[in-house]
């Protein structure tokens, strides 16, 4: 079995910038436990996501709000390549998601196949709480997301890449 890391990236205290961390927490709801999927909210701890990613896993899914002047609440789907092509963050807890993966390969190799899934903010202002759009696209998001991993558990063969991802969502 694959050994995959689902990362929720954020700071709660800025409105949708908490995307990745709301769909970490639906998503420890609603999926059991499993040896072979780390589910962690890493909120604005750059380091220690990057110490995590680099720790073996075949696979990773990062979540968190992509700010790219669209429809508030639009899902995202990038592997690694595209990163570099895109302004995917408004950084308001200090990671760049740009640099990210050079910041982090100076831990480690990162895994073989990195997706970011990104929403759309509607605002980040200073409030704990998402927009009711936003949180509506954290629970699209992590239904998605549960759909894709239970078919990763049960099919070892099935490779994940950003397009066999989308599948599973809207």
């Amino acid at each position: 079995m694959k050994k995959g890391l689902i990362g929720g990236i954020g700071n709660i205290f800025f409105g949708d910038d908490g995307f990745g961390v709301e769909v970490i927490s639906i998503l420890k709801k609603e999926l059991h436990s499993c040896p072979f999927i780390s589910l962690i909210d890493f909120g604005i701890r750059t380091i220690d996501l990057a110490l995590e990613i680099t720790s073996g896993y075949q696979w990773a899914v990062l979540i968190d709000c992509v700010f790219l002047n669209k429809r508030p609440a639009t899902l995202y789907l990038f592997d690694l390549e595209e990163w570099n092509d895109q302004h995917l963050c408004f950084d308001p807890h200090q990671m760049n998601l740009n640099n990210f993966p050079s910041f982090a390969k100076q831990f480690g190799p990162l895994p073989n196949q990195v997706i970011l899934v990104g929403c759309e903010p509607y605002s980040i202002e200073e409030k704990i709480k998402l927009s009711k759009p936003v949180l509506e696209a954290a629970h699209v998001a992590a239904d998605a997301i549960k759909k894709a991993v239970k078919v990763l558990l049960d099919s070892p063969q099935v490779v994940l890449s950003k397009e066999w991802l989308s599948s599973y969502f809207p």
